[in-house]
């Protein structure tokens, strides 16, 4: 995948899980879009300062999914950009020069 895509489908799944964290607080907790977005925030980065308001047992469920999908999103992220040769050999179907 060339650079630029990448980029704009790396800053494209941020933003997606970005909306979805806030409209899913917002539907679960009742929280209006600010608090919802601040709790979003604050979990994908990890900072773990404290809840906005006390979870639900859902909002916790919401929060372990949303703390998986961003951790997951990240990590895909961070391995096509440390590991561009190995990405490049597996777009081509090779394994490499050898």
């Amino acid at each position: 995948m060339d650079p630029i895509r990448h980029l704009r489908f790396s800053v494209a799944s941020l933003v997606l899980i970005i909306t979805l964290g806030t409209i899913g607080y917002s539907l679960i907790e009742g929280w209006k879009a600010f608090d919802a977005l601040y709790m979003t925030v604050i979990t994908l980065a990890t900072v773990g300062f404290k809840e906005v308001q006390p979870l639900s047992p859902e909002g916790k469920l919401f929060t372990i999914v949303l703390i998986i999908s961003g951790q997951g999103d990240d990590s895909h992220i961070e391995g096509v950009e440390r590991f561009p040769a190995l990405n490049q050999a597996i777009a081509n179907g090779t394994e490499g020069d050898n």
